[in-house]
């Protein structure tokens, strides 16, 4: 049995860390300048990229074309609305990146060379065979729908190196999917309406006549609804613009980032090479 018990490492104070952190300058300081150099680097190859925004709102519920707050009695009543309240409008927040409007978006020209100019860095290669699927992919990634607030209205949101191109964008992805859910909901109100005057001409009861007469003329009503021509899903509150400084890269938080990096990684390799002294 040994004579002398064996050595407790005491843990490292404050003032260790600052003693290691000075050790560690020289280290430091080299990989922190390497880190610099890396952000400049990165900044200066990277393609500015614009954010371009949209601000919607659920269309009128009386009028099918257009949301107006003034009308609305109470300013709270108006915060409590729910986006459930609108049918027509979750459609359209499920619907702006399908397939399907990702396929009438490929038949526009400007939209293809928005795509092709879409890569963070030149030498990045391009995607040249755009399908409905694989642009609905990419809707899906890079067009966000934020909520504003407790309302209601959605923002939507793009990133794209061109500011003219990224607002056409989402101005373009906006009138094909209220045209979508427009279209769908003539022809769906179309079958009801030939199916409720198949009925009614079959019909014989009074009562059951009323009540089919109330339904048609609904039906009718709403396909007139469909036949203005105005938003009818999604009305714009505020149409697309882009900003005039680029969103992306930004060196305030780049350089930051890539020197703090750069002292933290030199103060590793500091630490390894001298593990064991």
């Amino acid at each position: 049995m040994s004579e002398f018990p064996p050595t407790v490492r005491a843990e490292k104070t404050l003032f260790d860390v600052f003693r290691d952190v000075w050790s560690a300058r020289y280290a430091m300081l080299i990989v922190g300048f390497a880190g610099f150099v890396l952000a400049f680097t990165f900044v200066t190859l990277a393609r500015p990229y614009y954010r371009a925004e949209m601000i919607l709102a659920p269309a009128s519920p009386i009028g099918q074309g257009g949301f107006q707050l003034a009308s609305l009695p109470d300013r709270m009543l108006w915060q409590s609305q729910s986006v459930q309240n609108y049918p027509d409008f979750m459609r359209f927040e499920n619907k702006f990146n399908a397939p399907s409007v990702a396929g009438l978006l490929l038949e526009d020209e400007k939209v293809k060379a928005a795509l092709a100019m879409d890569r963070p860095f030149e030498f990045m290669p391009v995607e040249q065979r755009w399908t409905p699927e694989k642009l609905s992919r990419y809707l899906s990634r890079f067009v966000r729908m934020e909520p504003v607030g407790n309302t209601p209205l959605r923002k939507l949101v793009y990133l794209h190196p061109n500011r003219t191109l990224a607002s056409y964008i989402l101005e373009r992805l906006h009138q094909i999917t209220d045209t979508l859910i427009r279209q769908n909901i003539r022809l769906e109100t179309q079958e009801r309406i030939e199916y409720l005057q198949d009925a009614l001409s079959r019909t014989v009861n009074p009562d059951h006549r009323r009540a089919l007469a109330d339904l048609l003329m609904e039906q009718e009503r709403v396909k007139m609804l469909v036949s203005i021509d105005q938003p009818y899903a999604a009305s714009v509150v505020e149409p697309a613009s882009s900003g005039i400084r680029p969103d992306w890269p930004d060196p305030m938080f780049v350089f930051p980032a890539f020197i703090l990096a750069g002292f933290f990684l030199g103060f590793l390799i500091h630490g390894v090479r001298h593990l064991h002294d």
